[in-house]
């Protein structure tokens, strides 16, 4: 029974793979990083440790690294609560699964409040009778600063007329008013 040259290919087919599969797992076993190399990026835990103290030896290095950090940032690092209080992280309290609807419902009811206050606020009229508010003119913003120093001065040229006027105190003698 003679083969042909495709049919002898195909029947070392799988024979080829593997060889080819040895050389790419041998080449990978040759390049790969030293146990060290792993240690140092933290892949592979220190094997100078017995297996059995190696989960307590990592907690007992994460909480000395945990005071230092503590000591070095505790004066700098708001609290919690006032991180909670500036809106930078979320209120624990409630479930994560309706945080979205506190927070809406609080916006809602800030913004209802906010209506109301809007609501009831004096109007601009009663402010300026109040002499709260400056009564503005019709007057350009570049000659408003000019009309409120001529009224200004129309105050006190008025004042100024009452106060010649104005009787002396030997005038309010004779009158009998002091």
């Amino acid at each position: 029974m003679a083969h042909t040259p495709q049919e002898e290919v195909a029947n070392n087919k799988p024979s080829m793979e593997r060889a080819e599969i040895a050389n790419k797992v041998e080449n990978l076993i040759q390049n790969r990083p030293s146990p060290e190399a792993l240690e140092d990026r933290n892949i592979l835990k220190d094997t100078t440790v017995a297996p059995a103290l190696q989960e307590t030896r990592y907690q007992l290095e994460r909480s000395r690294l945990q005071d230092k950090l503590d000591r070095k940032l505790g004066p700098l690092r708001p609290s919690r609560e006032k991180l909670e209080q500036s809106g930078i992280l979320k209120d624990q309290s409630v479930s994560p699964s309706i945080v979205e609807q506190k927070e809406m419902l609080e916006r809602q009811i800030l913004s209802d409040k906010l209506g109301h206050v809007l609501e009831n606020r004096p109007k601009a009229e009663e402010l300026v009778e109040q002499n709260i508010l400056k009564y503005t003119n019709a007057v350009d913003s570049n000659l408003q600063s000019t009309c409120a120093e001529l009224e200004l001065k129309q105050k006190k040229l008025g004042l100024n007329r009452k106060i010649q006027q104005r009787p002396t105190v030997e005038e309010l003698v004779e009158r009998n008013v002091l």
